[in-house]
């Protein structure tokens, strides 16, 4: 009985992703609302980011005036920003005005699991301070902004407030560990009071 246990135990808390699905927010209230309003946010308000938080810029890309400011190309310069602790969910208010219509901004999620996830939706080119974000149902630690190829030679653009979440535990999740080491603690117990009684 004790061999069966186990690995029913098992199937019943492991399952597999076949593909993430991302949804994509024009709307920071929505964007909330779905990381259950459990999030962080860099102001950019300073030149020091929040730890956890780096960034590697082709163009170097800078944090001043309260905004991080960049240029990036489709097929060349691009920004992948790193996070130390997985994230679900990530978001900004951008700006692609400064150096006239470009080519829009693509988003790569590098997949903490292994593997790259292109998102489908773009930032366009006409965004002048709106908020977009996304949230996956599969765990990142780095994103990868790109020019996505809508006009222009590049994108350059400013980015403020961004914000990130990382994933709140559903308590199922508690409910599938107890149920898994429950097993396991009461062999501990039973061999507790055995020696004990030796």
């Amino acid at each position: 009985m004790k061999k069966i246990l186990l690995p029913i135990l098992l199937g019943t808390t492991i399952s597999l992703h076949v593909q993430a699905a991302i949804t994509v927010y024009t709307s920071k209230p929505a964007w909330e609302a779905a990381v259950n309003n459990t999030y962080q946010t860099e102001d950019f308000s300073d030149a020091v980011l929040n730890t956890g938080i780096s960034f590697v810029s082709g163009l170097p890309g800078t944090v001043s005036g309260g905004l991080f400011n960049d240029r990036v190309v489709n097929g060349g310069d691009q920004t992948t920003w790193n996070f130390s602790s997985v994230i679900n969910g990530w978001g900004g208010n951008f700006d692609l005005s400064p150096g006239g219509p470009g080519q829009g901004l693509q988003m790569t999620l590098e997949l903490y699991a292994g593997g790259n996830l292109v998102v489908s939706s773009v930032i366009p080119n006409t965004y002048t301070g709106q908020f977009w974000g996304l949230v996956s149902d599969d765990l990142f630690d780095a994103i990868v902004v790109r020019g996505d190829g809508l006009g222009g030679t590049a994108e350059t653009y400013t980015m403020d407030n961004m914000v990130y979440a990382a994933p709140v535990p559903e308590p199922s999740t508690y409910i599938a560990g107890a149920l898994l080491a429950l097993p396991f603690g009461l062999q501990a117990l039973r061999q507790i009071r055995a020696r004990r009684r030796s």
